[in-house]
């Protein structure tokens, strides 16, 4: 009744009533999933199949960067609960560790951090996506991958908050060098070898940077964000020699 009587063209308005909409569906679906996770229904074969396609749905249920970020924070809380419950359950019901599939919770838990974090970052709510950030330590045994996005997300946002002065940038040089790079793939290593490249120039220490960003895509020389990165720094030393002259 409350959505009849609302302009047909949707606009802000309508948004309440779609967030509320939403919550009941999470509701739904958090339900089937605790259903399916009761003892005498998870050593079904369906019962696997069920639980990914339900964390599968969440994670392409995202925020849109111009949504309320207050009301998406209260979702994925929600989701991290039940994310729990999935990594308990199938730590319970495992006979031996090849049969545990409780890194699917603590996959999708890291991964809901992280983009949480990700879209705090594009409101620039930095010190809320550093915070964010820094839950991933409670989750044991978290997937190099999400270590690295983790690790990714921080230095962009010591970057982002460099533009506005202080040490952000003596930070986030100190949050790569201090990253153990033996356990990631090259792809992985050479982005973080462009984003020191990035700080170390914007700290005009141009030598280095130069030597970082060389690093970076002898690293993996199909990396275009390395080779973009370069070539604008790059573009800068050209320009700042000529005014120099």
């Amino acid at each position: 009744k409350q959505w009849r009587r609302l302009p047909a063209i949707v606009s802000h308005v309508h948004v309440p009533l779609l967030q509320a909409a939403q919550q009941v569906m999470e509701l739904q679906e958090a339900g089937q999933m605790h259903n399916v996770l009761l003892p005498t229904n998870i050593a079904r074969t369906a019962s696997l199949h069920d639980v990914k396609a339900i964390v599968k749905t969440w994670r392409n249920r995202l925020p849109n960067l111009w949504d309320d970020l207050s009301h998406w924070s209260d979702i994925f809380l929600w989701r991290q609960h039940h994310y729990q419950t999935v990594v308990t359950a199938y730590d319970q019901a495992a006979a031996t560790p090849e049969t545990n599939h409780a890194m699917l919770g603590v996959h999708a838990s890291a991964w809901a951090i992280i983009h949480h974090a990700y879209v705090a970052r594009k409101h620039d709510l930095c010190n809320v996506c550093l915070d964010n950030l820094s839950r991933i330590h409670t989750i044991p045994s978290v997937p190099i991958v999400d270590c690295f996005q983790k690790i990714k997300q921080q230095v962009k946002c010591y970057l982002q908050m460099a533009s506005t002065g202080g040490r952000q940038l003596q930070e986030g040089l100190d949050l790569i060098e201090s990253t153990n790079l033996k356990f990631f793939t090259k792809e992985m290593t050479a982005e973080l070898f462009t984003q020191k490249g990035t700080f170390l120039s914007q700290m005009n220490r141009s030598d280095e940077a130069n030597k970082c960003f060389s690093a970076a895509v002898q690293l993996h020389d199909s990396l275009s964000e390395a080779w973009g990165q370069w070539g604008d720094y790059l573009d800068q030393i050209f320009t700042k020699d000529r005014k120099d002259r």
